[in-house]
């Protein structure tokens, strides 16, 4: 807000500069004025964007809230006894596929590496959320909300799993590089 004063005292000086023209002066103020209406709606319009870009990033916190606590729910009917075994296999796939650090398409390749993840996962949780029978999946989120509501460390068990089964396959893995050298 500082430049209004700066832009202000200009004026004044403007206005008290008596060897200039009455038309040079009257140019000079107009001048001015458009500088400090572009000025202004540079502000405008940089307020604006930042209030839409924090909106956004809000959306953003929201949806991934929303999917961490399905995912939990997703885990939760895995471990159930009254889920269908063709539910716990999609919803096997997609916490596995949410918590796996190998992606089909690696990340590292620029715009391929992320459409996968918008696509895939977004596909698998719809599937496993139809293949899963409502009652058992309302109960579930109820299960999650509830977990995520108290911040417990019981969602971190969630991945355990996954992190075992990966540690189990890095460590063939190597085992088997270092047999070929």
């Amino acid at each position: 807000m500082y430049y209004l004063y700066i832009i202000y005292f200009i004026i004044i000086l403007v206005k008290q500069l008596n060897f200039l023209s009455l038309n040079i002066k009257i140019s000079l103020l107009n001048y001015i004025k458009n500088i400090i209406f572009m000025v202004q709606l540079d502000l405008i319009a940089y307020y604006n964007y930042t209030y839409k870009i924090g909106e956004v990033m809000s959306n953003l916190k929201k949806t991934a809230q929303s999917v961490n606590k399905k995912l939990g729910a997703m885990f939760i009917a895995l471990h159930r006894k009254d889920t269908p075994l063709y539910a716990k296999i999609a919803c096997g796939l997609c916490v596995y596929y949410a918590l796996s650090p190998i992606d089909i398409i690696p990340d590292f390749i620029p715009i391929l590496g992320s459409i996968d993840d918008i696509i895939i996962l977004p596909f698998l949780m719809w599937l496993s959320f139809k293949m899963v029978p409502s009652e058992i999946m309302n109960e579930c989120l109820e299960q999650s909300d509830e977990i995520w509501a108290k911040g417990d460390e019981r969602k971190l068990r969630y991945a355990i799993p996954i992190f075992i089964l990966w540690g189990i396959v890095s460590i063939r893995i190597i085992i088997r590089i270092l047999k070929f050298i």
